[in-house]
C-alpha cells in the first residue's frame, strides 16, 4: 500500500510564496540548470523516484538526489524558512521544494510542491529544458506522408505551425506500433523524398509520452523545435537508409555506425550553428552592417534572393524579423508606404480607410524591438476564442463597468468585429434585427483598448467595449496588456526587409517621399518626413508626428542586370544604396545538394559561361551568363546523369539562350558554340577545378 504525500500541510508548511519562488526560480545561483533539468524530469517522469528517472532520462539516480537535496539547501539559506526534520532530527532539505510518498518497492516518489509549480508555469524556466541525456536518446527519421504528396504541404504546415509530428500508419502496423512506443526526449527528423530530392524540414524531442488523433493520424508533440531550412544537411547524406528511393515512414538512425550524424544533430538541438562555410555571405554581412541598403545584382539564376535570406539570417533575424515583397510594373506607393483601401461599413456600404503599407508596417515591427524588451499581450488568440464561441452560440451578454445591467454582443455580418443589435420588442431571432440601430466594435477598436488606447478618436461607445475588454479577462484568459521597456544594455534587433525584382517598379512611383528617410545618413528621427496621407493618422499610431526609418532597419534589394528596366533606375536611388555584382561563379555552393552530379553540373556551367563571355555582340556579356539556380531543376528530373542534363537543355537552356542571341549577328553560329560548351566531352566533365 502506497503512504501518503509527506509532509503533511499540517506537520509542515515552509511559508514560501508563489512570488517569492518566481525570484529563486530565476536565479543561477540557486537553481542551477541541473536542478532546472532535476525538476523538469520530475514533471515529465512517468514515475518521479530518482532511480526510475535515471532509467528514463539517463544520468545517475544521484544526480536527481543532489538536485534536488542542494536547491532546498540554498533556498533554506535564503529564505530563512522553518525546516522539516526526520523523527532523529536530522533535515529533509528536500521537502521545502518537494513532497514524497514512499512506494512498495521502497523508492521515494517525487511532486514539486503547488507554488513552486506555478512558479516554473508563470515564468517558463523549464520550457526548453533537455530532459534526455544524450546517450540515453533514439534518434529516428520520420517521413510523415499521412495521405500522399499532394497533401503533403497542407500536412507539414500543420505540423510546423503545431510543433508536432504525424504518423499516418496505427499500432495495428508495425511502423505506428514503433511510433507510438517512442519515448519522451527521442529526437525526430521529418523528411521526405520528393522530386528525387531528401527534404529535410524540421527536428525536435518528444515532449510527452502521450499520443492524440489528427485526422485518422497519431500526433506527437516536440520540444526543442528546430526549422532546418537554414540548416546544412548534407551531414545525413551519409545516413544509410537515404540511399534507397524513398526515406521510409519511419526508420531509427544506428548511433554506433553514424557518430557524425549524432553529433550534427545534438549540434542543432543546443542551437549551435551548421550553417555551411559561406564567405560571400559572409562579406556582404559586414558590407550591409556599414551601408544598411545594399542591391544585389547580376546575371539571373546566381542565387541573389536566397543569398539575401542567408545575409539576414547571418545578421541574426528570425523569420518575424525579416521582411519581403517583389516588385513589378503595378506595384505603387499605396502598396509599400500607405494608402486608401475600401472597407465594409454598416449596411452594407463601401468606404474607405488609410492602410500602412507592408514596408510601413515592417518598420513599425522594427521600431517596437527597439525599445520594448518584451510584450504581454494575447488579444489575437482570445479574438480566436471568441469568433469560435459566437459561431457556435450566437451571441453573449456582456455586463456593463456599472454591473447594473447587461447588453448583447454577436458577430458583425463580415465578422470582422462585434454589434449590439435591436429586436422587434426585445425579442431575440437570429438574423432578424432592425436595420440602422447596431452599435459596432470592430476588431481594431477593441485591440485599441486593450492597449489603454482610445477605441475611436471621439471615444464613442468605448465604454461598451471597456465592458468587452474586461469581460473577456475574466471568461476568456485575455491578460493585462503590459510592455517592459528595454535596458542599456540590452542589444537591438536587426530587422532586415528584401527587394525581389527591386527594378523591375517605378521606383520614385513606390517610395515617394521616402527618398530622402532611406538615406542611411537620416535613419531615425532625423530623417522624419511627412507622408501623402499623415494627415489621415489617428493619435496613439507610433508615427502620428511623421515616418522615419529606425535605425536598426536594413534594406537589400535584388535584381537581374538583363532586364530591360534596370536602366531607368532613378540615381537618387542608386546614390542611397551599395551594389555588389554576384557572378555565376561566386556561388556554386547552391549546387552541393544535386549530391553526385553536383561536380558535372558545376563543369557545364563553367564551361558555357566561358562561352558566353566570348560572344561580342552582347554588350556585358556576364549579364547573360547562365546562374546555378537553372542547374537545380536537375533535380526535377528522372533517369542516368546523361538524360537530366539532357533534359534540362531541351526544357530550360536552350529557349533562353536563342532568346539571348535573337537579333544578333552570327546567331546561329554562337548557339551551335554554345550548346558544344554545354555537351562537354568526358574529361572536361570530370575536372574539378571550379574556381
Amino acid at each position: 500500500m502506497e503512504e501518503n504525500w509527506y509532509p503533511a500541510e499540517n506537520e509542515y508548511d515552509p511559508g514560501i510564496t508563489k512570488e517569492q519562488w518566481k525570484e529563486f526560480v530565476t536565479d543561477r545561483n540557486i537553481f542551477t540548470e541541473d536542478s532546472l533539468i532535476a525538476f523538469a524530469c520530475i514533471q515529465k517522469s512517468t514515475l518521479a523516484t530518482c532511480t526510475d528517472m535515471a532509467e528514463e532520462f539517463g544520468r545517475t539516480k544521484n544526480f536527481y538526489n543532489n538536485a534536488i537535496w542542494k536547491t532546498g539547501e540554498k533556498v533554506y539559506e535564503l529564505a530563512d524558512c522553518p525546516l522539516s526534520l526526520r523523527s532523529d532530527e536530522t533535515e529533509r532539505f528536500w521537502s521545502i521544494c518537494c513532497l514524497g510518498r514512499k512506494l512498495q518497492n521502497g523508492r521515494i516518489e517525487f511532486k514539486i510542491r503547488p507554488e513552486l509549480e506555478e512558479a516554473f508555469d508563470e515564468t517558463g524556466v523549464l520550457k526548453g529544458i533537455e530532459v534526455m541525456e544524450n546517450e540515453n536518446r533514439n534518434y529516428y527519421v520520420i517521413s510523415p506522408n499521412v495521405w500522399n504528396d499532394n497533401n503533403f504541404d497542407y500536412l507539414l504546415d500543420y505540423m510546423i505551425q503545431n510543433h508536432c509530428v504525424l504518423m499516418g500508419w496505427q499500432t495495428d502496423n508495425p511502423k505506428g506500433k514503433l511510433f507510438s512506443n517512442l519515448k519522451t526526449g527521442d529526437c525526430i527528423v521529418v523528411a521526405l523524398r520528393r522530386s528525387w530530392k531528401f527534404n529535410y524540414y524540421f527536428i525536435g524531442t518528444l515532449y510527452s509520452d502521450s499520443i492524440e488523433e489528427y485526422d485518422d493520424a497519431q500526433k506527437r508533440s516536440l520540444e526543442n523545435f528546430t526549422l532546418l531550412e537554414d540548416k546544412n544537411c548534407d551531414f545525413l547524406k551519409t545516413w544509410s537508409a537515404a540511399g534507397s528511393s524513398q526515406i521510409p515512414a519511419i526508420a531509427k538512425i544506428d548511433k554506433i555506425k553514424n557518430p557524425e550524424i549524432i553529433s550534427a544533430i545534438n549540434d542543432i538541438l543546443n542551437g549551435e550553428s551548421i550553417m555551411p562555410d559561406n564567405s560571400l555571405a559572409d562579406n556582404l554581412t559586414e558590407l550591409l552592417k556599414h551601408t544598411h541598403n545594399l542591391v544585389l545584382h547580376g546575371a539571373p539564376g546566381t542565387g541573389k534572393t536566397f543569398l539575401a535570406k542567408e545575409i539576414a539570417k547571418k545578421m541574426g533575424c528570425s523569420q518575424n524579423e525579416i521582411g519581403f515583397v517583389q516588385f513589378h510594373p503595378s506595384y505603387d506607393y499605396t502598396d509599400f508606404v500607405e494608402g486608401l483601401r475600401p472597407k465594409n461599413q454598416s449596411g452594407g456600404e463601401i468606404g474607405f480607410e488609410r492602410k500602412d503599407g507592408i514596408f510601413k508596417e515592417f518598420c513599425k515591427r522594427a521600431l517596437l524591438a527597439m525599445n520594448v524588451s518584451s510584450v504581454s499581450d494575447n488579444f489575437e488568440q482570445v479574438w480566436e476564442k471568441v469568433v469560435d464561441y459566437l459561431n457556435e452560440k450566437d451571441f453573449m451578454d456582456i455586463p456593463l463597468l456599472t454591473g447594473k445591467s447587461t447588453f448583447r454582443v454577436e458577430l458583425n455580418e463580415n465578422g470582422d468585429g462585434l454589434a449590439t443589435r435591436t429586436y422587434e420588442n426585445g425579442d431575440y431571432k437570429k438574423g432578424e434585427w432592425i436595420q440602422g440601430k447596431s452599435k459596432f466594435y470592430n476588431k481594431e477598436q477593441l485591440y485599441n483598448i486593450y492597449k489603454g488606447l482610445p477605441g475611436i478618436p471621439s471615444r464613442g461607445h468605448d465604454n461598451y467595449r471597456k465592458a468587452v475588454i474586461e469581460y473577456w479577462k475574466k471568461n476568456f484568459g485575455l491578460v493585462d496588456y503590459s510592455v517592459k521597456e528595454k535596458s542599456e544594455s540590452e542589444s537591438v534587433k536587426p530587422f532586415v526587409f528584401i527587394i525581389d525584382e527591386i527594378n523591375r517598379g517605378e521606383l520614385s512611383k513606390i517610395f515617394g517621399e521616402l527618398f530622402f528617410c532611406i538615406d542611411p545618413g537620416y535613419r531615425g528621427k532625423n530623417g522624419m518626413i511627412k507622408t501623402q496621407y499623415q494627415n489621415l493618422i489617428e493619435k496613439g499610431d507610433e508615427f502620428y508626428d511623421g515616418f522615419f526609418i529606425p535605425e536598426n532597419v536594413y534594406i537589400i534589394g535584388a535584381m537581374n542586370d538583363i532586364d530591360r528596366s534596370v536602366d531607368t533606375m532613378d540615381f537618387a536611388f542608386r546614390r542611397r544604396f551599395a551594389f555588389k555584382e554576384i557572378k555565376a561563379s561566386e556561388n556554386l555552393g547552391m549546387l552541393d545538394e544535386l549530391g553526385e552530379i553536383a561536380d558535372k553540373a558545376k563543369a557545364r556551367l563553367k564551361k558555357l559561361n566561358e562561352e558566353i563571355s566570348k560572344i561580342t555582340e552582347l554588350s556585358s556579356p556576364s549579364s547573360y551568363h547562365i546562374g546555378g539556380a537553372y542547374f537545380l531543376k536537375l533535380n526535377d528530373f528522372e533517369g542516368d546523369s546523361n538524360e537530366r542534363f539532357q533534359k534540362l537543355w531541351n526544357y530550360h537552356l536552350e529557349g533562353l539562350l536563342k532568346e539571348y542571341l535573337r537579333g544578333t549577328e552570327n546567331a546561329e553560329e554562337n548557339f551551335a558554340k554554345l550548346e558544344k560548351a554545354y555537351f562537354l566531352n568526358k574529361n572536361e566533365e570530370e575536372s574539378k577545378d571550379f574556381s
